[in-house]
């Protein structure tokens, strides 16, 4: 099962198909359309969210601190990032995770820049009379982007 029939059966990848043929029938358009799952970079966010789960530790450990700081308690704190690094990692994938710690701007500069790229990429600017027409949704940013030649 391919990942796209979590959002989309089988009949509504026919129905989109048949729709698009229909519209290209009636017109010298050719419509390629182009779902992705996303198209924001979100390689940053494990480490994001580490660095925010640490100074969080450090501000609800700061009234101890008197005692936390000194040996032998100051040697646990590397062992304590390696594992807020890996949780994060973990954290990192759910969705919602990416959703917050992407910014709105980036997803929209990304949806465009992955658009341009969709459009070149599947030729539609060397369509012929160049009436290409790119359909574009990204997923995870529920956006869809414009491209042109």
């Amino acid at each position: 099962m391919s990942w796209i029939n979590k959002y989309l059966s089988e009949a509504d990848l026919a129905r989109i198909e048949a729709s698009i043929s229909k519209v290209e029938e009636t017109t010298s358009g050719e419509i390629v359309p182009v779902i992705v799952r996303r198209s924001s970079a979100v390689g940053h966010v494990p480490l994001t969210l580490t660095l925010l789960l640490t100074l969080l530790l450090v501000i609800v450990e700061f009234p101890f601190s008197d005692w936390l700081w000194v040996t032998p308690w100051v040697y646990l704190w590397p062992v304590i990032v390696v594992v807020f690094f890996g949780l994060s990692q973990v954290l990192a994938k759910s969705k919602w995770i990416q959703k917050v710690f992407v910014p709105e701007k980036d997803e929209l500069d990304s949806v465009h820049r992955r658009a341009h790229l969709e459009f070149y990429l599947n030729r539609i600017h060397r369509t012929e009379n160049g009436t290409g027409v790119l359909i574009f949704v990204s997923v995870m940013e529920k956006k869809g982007g414009r491209a042109g030649g």
